[in-house]
């Protein structure tokens, strides 16, 4: 070792012209994990549906281990179990909105529409019921009088 001018300790020649080593990156933050198990969309029970995917089949399915609701679907290299409960919820929300659809649309027939022959009812025997009816008077001809 040589002494140092101006009073240093004598460095070791090894260390003369090294860098210093610079800090060490910051740890990366965890990535959220993504669920594994989901509510179940029929009986309401947290935490109840377990999804299977086989990759080799190309197929996934979910399934309530309460009330035995399941859905299966097709998949491929990319598709996560989060990606087969949100088709199964779109599904169910499709599946809804249709029978909502088709209940608006939903109209009664009404009498005199059509042709009055041919559906099968009787429009003149319950006519002169309904007139009976609201005229006061029974089928058989009697008033709704009380006997004095």
């Amino acid at each position: 070792m040589r002494p140092c001018p101006r009073g240093r300790p004598p460095t070791p020649v090894h260390r003369r012209g090294k860098r210093k080593s610079s800090a060490k990156p910051p740890p990366k933050k965890a990535r959220p994990k993504l669920a594994l198990l989901f509510d179940c969309p029929f009986c309401g029970h947290e935490k109840t549906c377990d999804v299977k995917i086989d990759r080799d089949r190309s197929f996934g399915m979910i399934k309530c281990s309460i009330c035995g609701a399941k859905h299966s679907t097709n998949t491929h290299k990319l598709t996560q179990p989060v990606d087969v409960y949100a088709q199964w919820i779109d599904e169910c929300d499709a599946v809804n909105n249709a029978g909502e659809a088709e209940e608006e649309h939903f109209e009664l027939p009404h009498v005199g529409q059509g042709n009055d022959e041919d559906d099968g009812y009787e429009h003149e025997q319950h006519d002169q019921v309904d007139r009976d009816w609201r005229e006061g008077e029974d089928e058989y001809g009697a008033g709704d009088e009380e006997d004095e």
